[in-house]
């Protein structure tokens, strides 16, 4: 195969990253997908989340009404997974994929949450305008998803710079 062909084919499949490739991407991220799920059915939803890398934990603030659906998918979640893709050009991106248990933080434990969520968390608009006068029909708590499985892939000028430095094999 000739050479732009090989890399062309590592820029789109890309490479497995280091631990500490994929940690440094969840400390610049804000934005991901998490997953959840209740038997076989599953149910995804992209959010905003803050990450503690000295406890190895990813931090999440939810609003729900009392019919709502991703409550009860939280409830129902023994893993979760949650996913960060960083794709600022065409032939240069990277992924993250954790999973770990997710739950509701108790309020003696929302310190080093709201710590991390302050760092990189963007919140948009939660509610509506009338709930927002309203103020009672949304419920917010913080979750926790304690990280038990890390993996990444990236591909482009980082990666091709890191294999050539041999920080990943």
């Amino acid at each position: 195969m000739p050479k732009r062909d090989d890399d062309r084919r590592t820029a789109l499949l890309g490479s497995d990253a280091s631990e500490a490739t994929a940690r440094a991407c969840l400390e610049r991220a804000a934005v991901g997908v998490l997953g959840l799920a209740d038997g076989g059915e599953a149910y995804t939803l992209p959010i905003s989340f803050g990450f503690d890398p000295e406890l190895s934990n990813l931090y999440f603030m939810f609003a729900f009404d009392d019919e709502s659906r991703k409550r009860a998918f939280l409830d129902t979640t023994e893993t979760a997974s949650f996913c960060v893709v960083d794709a600022d050009l065409p032939d240069a991106w990277e992924s993250v994929i954790v999973a770990g248990p997710l739950e509701e933080l108790p309020e003696n434990e929302t310190a080093a949450a709201y710590a991390a969520l302050g760092e990189t968390a963007t919140f948009p608009a939660l509610y509506t305008f009338e709930e927002y006068v309203d103020g009672e029909s949304m419920e917010q708590s913080l979750y926790r998803l304690r990280i038990e499985e890390i993996s990444a892939r990236h591909a482009g000028e980082e990666q091709l710079r890191e294999a050539a430095s041999g920080t990943d094999a």
